[in-house]
């Protein structure tokens, strides 16, 4: 009987791994960013606005990713 490693492909689980780091990386650099943000810019209504805008950077990168990855 096979075990359940055994029966993925090494090179499926290793794409598996390199969209887990792009979606990282992504991630990171989000909530660096916001960071960032919240810190240096004083008007709320200013660092909500580029909030938004970052996290719309992350979704479209998120789906660029996943449309170069997908086989």
């Amino acid at each position: 009987m096979d075990t359940i490693a055994e029966r993925i492909r090494p090179e499926a689980s290793q794409r598996a791994v390199d969209k887990a780091g792009h979606y990282a990386f992504w991630l990171l650099l989000t909530v660096v960013g916001a960071d960032a943000i919240f810190e240096f810019v004083p008007e709320q209504s200013t660092s909500t606005i580029y909030l938004l805008a970052g996290t719309g950077v992350f979704c479209v990168s998120l789906l660029v990713v996943g449309l170069i990855d997908s086989d």
